[in-house]
């Protein structure tokens, strides 16, 4: 019995968990520049960041740009915050790439990074999932940017 339910749990981890079947799957690749996370000044610092659909690009900004801690942002989403936020590091001058289930209610993709300088920092970014494509976004110094496909 046991060992049927820990096959099912390691089912569930390896399709995906909660992935809907048919949903395309979004990329998103976060490089780090040399002077990723530099606190506006100092040494360069790996990232912490996150990826997440939002049903309302709207609202998210508002949550996002009331000067919540790192922590709470997401549960200040609520039922806005559509899958299971992705959560990774990224190096200096390294990427990650990391991809979930697009969620057919999701009208964003948002992608937020917690640097150690947020006052006058573009420390998140909200795409438009009706953009084509993986999305691509530079870390740098105190922010984030979306880096044109080429």
């Amino acid at each position: 019995m046991v060992l049927a339910v820990l096959s099912c749990a390691v089912l569930a981890l390896l399709s995906g968990c909660g992935a809907r079947k048919g949903s395309p799957t979004i990329q998103v690749t976060v490089t780090a520049a040399a002077d990723c996370n530099n606190c506006g000044g100092g040494a360069a610092s790996a990232l912490k960041f996150r990826v997440f659909q939002v049903a309302d690009s709207g609202a998210v900004r508002t949550m996002l740009n009331k000067g919540l801690p790192w922590g709470k942002h997401l549960e200040a989403g609520g039922a806005n915050i559509l899958v299971k936020a992705a959560e990774d590091f990224v190096s200096p001058g390294a990427s990650k790439t990391v991809a979930t289930q697009r969620d057919p209610k999701a009208t964003a993709l948002v992608v937020e990074g917690n640097f150690c300088k947020k006052v006058g920092a573009t420390w998140y970014v909200v795409h438009p999932l009706a953009k084509k494509g993986p999305l691509l976004v530079t870390a740098g110094p105190t922010g984030l940017t979306v880096t044109p496909r080429k």
